[in-house]
């Protein structure tokens, strides 16, 4: 989930502990940043700068034998949070997997007017929505695109990968409810995929998955609620 369109922070400040007693901790920190403001024209009081949030993280995981528990907390730059708990456990037969994550949206003020670069490249952006979908009364036009103004959207999931020589067996299940709200995609995925290993560097894969989407509105209505089946398959090799 790439809250806020932010694929990649810029200007960020990043730590990543070394494990000390099974434990490890990991943080993110990037200043907010100050909109252009408009330039006043026949004798018009110029429009306000608008600012970004400051994005931050946080991260703590501990791992001891086959037990694996992880939990962060994330704001990005329209205010926008994020706050995952996962985590995994070995039973020999098959590694078991777990997650659970709770994400929460900004309000107006922290998202409007708000763009520092073009969207669609994902990155170093603190838009959430597109520019048109602000209308100049200052009101929110379009809420697709993500979790809605003041939304909050629950995703969990659960999944195994089971050994079996140089094959393993990968299945998960998934659900994301954006409880009915406009914008808020709901869906369910179901998956399952296998792997070969070539060698300790080079390995197949396929995978195959069915993903019912629902309450899908904005740019995409042809989707909502509807099934989709996806699939891939690949070669990987590691340098």
């Amino acid at each position: 989930y790439a809250a806020g369109n932010e694929g990649r922070i810029d200007q960020g400040i990043f730590y990543t502990s070394p494990r000390i007693s099974g434990f490890t901790f990991g943080a993110s920190f990037s200043p907010r940043k100050l909109a252009a403001v408009a330039a006043a024209t026949n004798g018009t009081t110029p429009l306000t700068s608008t600012s970004t949030k400051t994005h931050m993280s946080l991260y703590l995981g501990y791992t001891a034998g086959p037990l694996s528990i992880n939990a962060g907390h994330e704001q990005n730059r329209v205010g926008d949070t994020m706050t995952p708990i996962w985590g995994s456990y070995n039973l020999g037969v098959a590694r078991v997997i777990a997650h659970y994550n709770t994400i929460k949206g900004g309000n107006t003020a922290d998202r409007l007017g708000v763009t520092m670069s073009a969207a669609a490249a994902y990155v170093n952006s603190g838009q959430m929505l597109a520019a048109a979908a602000h209308t100049a009364a200052g009101t929110v036009a379009n809420t697709s695109g993500g979790v809605a103004i003041n939304g909050e959207i629950k995703n969990w999931g659960v999944g195994a990968i089971i050994p079996m020589g140089a094959n393993s067996i990968r299945l998960g299940y998934s659900t994301w409810n954006g409880n009915g709200s406009a914008g808020q995609k709901d869906d369910v995925k179901l998956g399952a995929g296998v792997r070969h290993d070539l060698s300790k560097r080079t390995y197949l894969h396929a995978n195959i998955a069915t993903q019912t989407r629902k309450n899908n509105t904005g740019s995409r209505p042809d989707r909502d609620n509807t099934k989709n089946t996806l699939w891939d398959a690949g070669v990987v090799h590691a340098f």
